[in-house]
């Protein structure tokens, strides 16, 4: 009974799993802002990019704006408007008040690093908002995934299929990879993305696994 006691007392309760959750998707998007300058700084100075300096990040920025402006918001003006809204007030307030606009055209070596650093932030804030936008596109694909589980486990049920825990658990334990690895892979993509390949990859490659773990989990209710 004392066992059984303090196994249920270090149970972290739903607090703590709220703050460790919080905490992960801060890591996610800190990581991805980090890795995305890196590589876009290393690609400056080895001349990775067609565009020189700060352009290519510039380009990135006005690609996947559009994108997002034309699939996700082109028939909601006032979040349109919104979006455009803090994207602007956002240039202005960092690169055009500050003077690093003029100082780029001035050819200020460093500058050029500041105002790429603060394109790449703005790519990852659009692509942030993009898997936000992705969210419920997620959800009806896994409640597919899941039910179609449900469905070949039933069949399992009735063919009198051996059981698989090997494949429940191991399914389990790459799903929240999955979801994490890929979302960091393309929040720091050096190359602009369509919110479509966020949307498919996102979604399917984790659904696939949560597909198998939810159809060989048990073989009877």
């Amino acid at each position: 009974m004392n066992a059984n006691n303090n196994k249920s007392e270090k149970r972290p309760g739903k607090f703590a799993k709220l703050l460790n959750f919080i905490f992960s998707v801060f890591s996610v998007l800190l990581i991805s802002i980090f890795l995305s300058i890196l590589i876009e700084w290393l690609g400056i100075i080895f001349d990775w990019w067609e565009l020189p300096k700060h352009y290519h990040a510039k380009s990135m920025f006005d690609a996947e704006l559009n994108w997002a402006l034309g699939d996700f918001l082109s028939n909601n003006t006032f979040y349109k408007n919104t979006f455009l809204h803090i994207f602007e007030k956002s240039y202005y307030w960092t690169v055009q008040r500050t003077g690093l606009e003029w100082l780029s055209n001035n050819s200020d070596y460093l500058v050029q690093y500041i105002l790429a650093a603060i394109y790449i932030i703005q790519v990852v804030v659009i692509r942030l908002i993009v898997i936000i936008c992705a969210i419920p596109a997620f959800i009806i694909l896994n409640v597919f995934f899941i039910a179609d589980g449900l469905f070949i486990r039933q069949l399992r049920k009735l063919s009198g299929a051996t059981e698989s825990a090997y494949i429940y658990h191991h399914s389990k334990r790459w799903i929240k990879p999955l979801i994490g690895f890929p979302i960091v892979l393309l929040l720091a993509s050096p190359w602009p993305v369509h919110p479509s390949i966020f949307i498919l990859f996102v979604s399917i490659v984790p659904g696939f696994f949560i597909w198998m773990s939810v159809a060989y989990f048990k073989k009877h209710l």
